[in-house]
């Protein structure tokens, strides 16, 4: 999922959503063939309370590029779509109809190996101020988490090789024993993770 955990979030904080109900994942290796571990393209759909859904589609690696930005989110609205990147939002009636645009003040790259930018140093300055003054940081981790573990299941999903009921408290698998064992790794003695 690489970056689709910042895509992920934002889409989350839209919808105001944290843990899904189901993770439905689809896609392979289709353009190396090496010994990377994931899918070079990859859809994931997970399924929220009160019909939300997100939909996140990643080619990491492929050639399979639509003819879209490298990166961004698209926000699907009953009065309209909003468009973003980490540069601009721009939003549309539902005619498609360009309604307003906003660019940000400092660029950042998108699809870079840095992806360095005017966000980047707001990123880091607030969490330099949390750490001097006690600012709240504008990230919570434990937000932060959420998004996380959305990756981590669309992984398993597409392991699993099919959809996977989710415990939205927990975020734990309810219908694939298989998946669950991708839940943790095994740790060094003295190191292990207790849950």
């Amino acid at each position: 999922h690489n970056n689709g955990t910042h895509e992920i979030d934002i889409c989350r904080w839209a919808l105001g959503v944290d843990l899904p109900q189901s993770v439905t994942s689809f896609g392979g290796k289709y353009t190396y063939d090496d010994d990377w571990q994931f899918p070079d393209n990859q859809q994931v759909t997970y399924t929220f309370a009160e019909g939300k859904f997100i939909t996140w589609t990643g080619h990491s690696r492929g050639l399979l590029k639509p003819e879209r930005p490298g990166r961004g989110v698209t926000l699907y609205g009953e009065k309209g779509t909003i468009e973003l990147s980490r540069n601009f939002y721009k939003r549309y009636d539902l005619g498609g109809n360009p309604v307003a645009f906003f660019f940000e003040r400092s660029a950042s790259e998108t699809t870079d190996t840095q992806g360095m930018g005017g966000m980047d140093v707001s990123h880091v300055s607030n969490f330099f101020d949390a750490i001097r003054r006690g600012t709240p940081l504008t990230a919570p981790i434990a937000d932060a988490s959420i998004s996380t573990m959305l990756c981590h299941l669309g992984n398993m999903a597409q392991d699993a090789g099919h959809t996977l009921k989710v415990d939205p408290e927990s975020g734990r698998v309810l219908n694939s024993p298989e998946a669950m064992k991708s839940w943790k790794r095994e740790y060094e003695k003295g190191w292990e993770l207790k849950i």
